[in-house]
């Protein structure tokens, strides 16, 4: 690790480009040098600094909705053709009966979170109008913390019956409404962000420092660095799978003294702060490639982290 950095400061003290250090010391060290750059927050920032990164850090990913509890609204933004995210409609909505964060199946209430659209209903009862959204929850952070239920919906309302004044936990918009949405969501590319009063302003620089540390996390893997490898790791981690952290530590062990060759791209990267009551916490999504000579894997990849004094920490991830 530190003959690699030595090598990267090198580069950027005395301009050597990577020609030459791809005539001198080949392609490896090339490969090395570029990621080792992806781990440095300057080129974060440097990468950011024309990025709309007002509600965090978007790829892949031209449109969110947001929904805001305490007013009832339900709120679309859309990339438009400069980068930038904008407010396209404000909807009425209905939410759930009580209030605070969904626990537990048929407490009425609508969760806080980020949210996956996974599929798109038209043959509905009439009680639930002319479509609905299905959303992913129980998420992956909410799976962790004990939290069960299902049937969260974006749906539109009763057209034969007066419209009441809340739901079971759903988010409700008037028919026209969510004809409206459906016209221009591309549910399949969007997220839905659900809080009392969603607040996603979130600096560059936090981004440029969690970027940075995403890869040198990635970094740590692909050297097979178990020990700054698991320095990442809450000590409080749960896997998807309920795996703790002692026993995901134990297992990485054996899984890094393979000391097996890497090959491991991120791609489509979105960063989000994850609403609730703690300010710390961010959702990272992306696409991961990993190959290895006994194994292989293309697929998303969530996390959850918390980011305290410049220090990323892994939750949890699946």
């Amino acid at each position: 690790m530190k003959i690699i950095l030595t090598l990267f400061l090198t580069l950027s003290l005395y301009g050597e480009d990577f020609a030459l250090l791809y005539q001198s010391k080949g392609i490896n060290a090339v490969i090395d040098a570029l990621d080792i750059q992806l781990t440095q927050k300057e080129y974060w920032d440097k990468k950011l600094s024309k990025i709309d990164t007002r509600y965090g850090y978007f790829k892949g990913k031209d449109a969110f909705l947001t929904c805001n509890k305490n007013d009832s609204s339900l709120q679309y933004f859309k990339r438009d053709k400069d980068g930038n995210f904008q407010l396209e409609n404000d909807f009425n909505a209905l939410v759930g009966k009580m209030n605070g964060d969904k626990e537990k199946e048929g407490d009425k209430r609508t969760p806080v979170g980020i949210y996956k659209l996974t599929k798109k209903l038209n043959k509905l009862d009439p009680f639930y109008g002319p479509l609905a959204y299905v959303t992913s929850y129980p998420n992956l952070y909410d799976k962790i913390r004990g939290k069960d239920g299902s049937g969260i919906w974006i749906h539109g309302v009763p057209s034969n019956k007066s419209r009441e004044k809340s739901t079971k936990g759903c988010i409700a918009l008037d028919n026209n409404d969510i004809r409206c949405l459906e016209e221009k969501l591309d549910f399949k590319n969007s997220w839905l962000i659900i809080d009392k009063n969603v607040n996603l302003n979130v600096s560059k620089e936090t981004l440029a420092s969690i970027l940075s540390q995403l890869f040198l996390w990635r970094y740590t893997w692909l050297k097979n660095n178990i020990d700054d490898y698991l320095l990442f790791y809450d000590k409080n981690f749960i896997r998807y799978s309920g795996m703790r952290y002692s026993q995901f530590a134990q297992y990485k062990r054996r899984v890094f003294n393979k000391n097996e060759k890497k090959k491991i791209l991120f791609s489509n990267i979105n960063i989000i702060p994850y609403p609730g009551k703690r300010k710390d916490l961010f959702m990272i999504s992306l696409n991961e490639k990993y190959h290895t000579s006994s194994y292989n894997f293309q697929g998303e990849k969530s996390l959850i982290i918390s980011f305290n004094n410049n220090k990323m920490k892994i939750i949890t991830e699946r």
